[in-house]
């Protein structure tokens, strides 16, 4: 089949992150928006 492993799971307690061509691990984080402004 034609599949693309695009990422793994992992326990909570090890935070959630984007790793970058280079190995760089940036950590994801919920910011929410301003809908009425």
């Amino acid at each position: 089949p034609h599949l693309t492993i695009i990422g793994h799971i992992t326990n909570e307690s090890e935070g959630m992150y984007i790793v970058d061509k280079n190995d760089s691990a940036i950590a994801i984080k919920a910011q929410g928006w301003k809908h009425f402004s």
